[in-house]
């Protein structure tokens, strides 16, 4: 599958609480104006555990396929990260939901 030729991907990122770095809410708001003529971001911003849980599981049942980061998982530098991201986009479909 060739990503070129979906329509529109779907990304979901879930996660717990707001973040309160105005320069990072300024680069989410430009990285997702860049990337919106192929890519759809929403940001589900969870107040708990309990409810980041309920989103995660929603969102799997509506099609979403789930990647879970963690801090103390495998590092990948941009271009690593980008090509998983990827494969995980033509491995998965158009619906791709990170859980942060």
């Amino acid at each position: 599958i060739d990503l070129f030729f979906i329509d529109m991907l779907k990304l979901r990122i879930y996660s717990i609480g707001k973040t309160k770095e105005a320069w990072l809410d300024a680069a989410l708001k430009e990285y997702t104006k860049r990337l919106s003529n192929k890519v759809q971001i929403e940001f589900c911003l969870a107040k708990d555990d309990a409810q980041l849980l309920e989103w995660a599981q929603k969102g799997e049942k509506e099609g979403f396929s789930l990647i879970c980061l963690d801090a103390e998982g495998k590092l990948l530098d941009s271009v690593m990260f980008a090509r998983f991201i990827i494969k995980s986009f033509i491995e998965a479909g158009s619906k791709l939901a990170m859980v942060i």
